[in-house]
């Protein structure tokens, strides 16, 4: 990911004339355009908020918070993210600066969970409940790192952090890899993950398929192939799952390997990609269940 200039030179960040202006204007504002905020829209960076009361308590002990962090980002209008860029002589891994950051973050007028602090060397993000940092990364790392600073920082990352645990989907990684509806595949020893009915007419299962990397895969079947495909569940299971895909809510999951079983099958990619607002994927359709394969 090209996040810098190619003019920025990463050796004169050490000169004196580099100083903390240059490290909010060549490196924390475009690290932020990255990721998706600006000045303006949902995802927006608030610069230098000022405290209506710059004050907060530690027990009976009153504190003064001393700086105006750089940046609050905000998502949706609610306060996410504190930044404040530090001239590359100033420490951000201890003393003063985290302390300040930290004061501005848990007060009552901005309580944000996060905050950050780039010195043009590193870049450093704390948690307000933990004592070591979440992310600490040389600036001459982030477009190499990328991924682990949008899986942190980002607008998605902020408000719905649980889709980066998601695994990609099958369907989509196989299109992506060439393969057309015309191709044939085949699927043996695959462990069922759910099975449900979808309407009148289909029923879809997932499973778990290793392609280059461990993928999640739906498959959609006609309901003239539920009779093979319960063929294939072990007689001890199979009186269970019959009645639970017959009665609401039509469904079953399998949560452990005791419970799953494995089941062998033939299908083609689907031709709708099916999206909502934490997802996108595209179902292959069961052309017939193996009940005996040759080895």
């Amino acid at each position: 990911m090209k996040i810098f200039d190619n003019k920025l030179d990463f050796t004169i960040i050490n000169s004196p004339l580099f100083k903390e202006d240059s490290v909010r204007e060549e490196i924390v504002s475009p690290v932020l355009k990255a990721l998706g905020y600006s000045a303006f829209g949902n995802n927006m960076i608030v610069r230098s908020k000022a405290l209506e009361h710059p004050y907060i308590y530690f027990g009976t002990k009153k504190e003064h918070v001393k700086i105006i962090p750089d940046y609050l980002l905000q998502v949706d209008g609610v306060n996410k993210l504190v930044i404040d860029a530090k001239a590359p002589s100033e420490n951000i891994h201890r003393g003063k600066n985290i302390e300040q950051a930290y004061s501005y973050a848990i007060h009552r007028e901005i309580q944000t969970s996060l905050y950050a602090l780039c010195n043009g060397i590193s870049f450093v993000v704390y948690d307000v409940n933990k004592n070591s940092p979440i992310l600490d990364i040389l600036v001459s790392e982030i477009e190499e790192k990328w991924d682990d600073v949008f899986k942190l920082l980002s607008p998605l990352a902020l408000t719905k952090p649980y889709i980066f645990d998601y695994k990609p989907d099958l369907g989509l990684r196989i299109v992506k890899s060439g393969i057309t509806i015309e191709h044939d595949l085949h699927f043996l020893g695959a462990w069922i993950n759910s099975l449900a009915k979808l309407n009148d007419e289909y029923y879809t299962l997932t499973t778990s398929i290793d392609f280059e990397t461990d993928c999640i895969a739906s498959f959609d079947f006609h309901k003239d192939l539920i009779n093979d495909f319960m063929n294939q569940i072990p007689l001890d299971n199979r009186d269970q799952v019959i009645r639970k895909i017959k009665n609401y809510p039509f469904e079953v999951h399998f949560t452990s390997k005791e419970e799953s079983f494995e089941i062998n099958f033939s299908a083609n990619l689907g031709t709708i990609v099916y999206e909502n607002e934490d997802e996108a994927y595209l179902p292959l359709i069961v052309s017939e269940f193996i009940k005996e394969f040759a080895c």
